[in-house]
């Protein structure tokens, strides 16, 4: 079964969002930045674990898109800018 909720994951500077029903399961987060993201923990995404600007960095190499940041000022794109070849 396919996870449709967006889940909002906080911490200072940052909030990470995760669309599990677009996620393909890469792991490419998991791989690139372990500390955050580690499917074995609850949550599984823990953003007060690192930087937020290598949070950006990771969120931005999701190649589904599933992973989002939201600022303060409003939602922003931060996977694939500028490239839509995860559409």
């Amino acid at each position: 079964m396919v996870d449709s909720a967006v889940h909002h994951y906080p911490a200072d500077g940052v909030i990470v969002t995760w669309d599990g029903s677009i996620c393909r399961h890469f792991a490419v987060c998991v791989r690139q930045l372990p500390e955050v993201f580690d499917t074995a923990r609850r949550p599984w995404v823990q953003p007060e674990n690192a930087d937020p600007a290598r949070i950006v960095a990771t969120v931005r190499a999701c190649p589904s898109g599933a992973l989002q940041i939201e600022a303060a000022s409003g939602m922003f794109a931060a996977s694939g800018e500028g490239d839509d070849s995860h559409q």
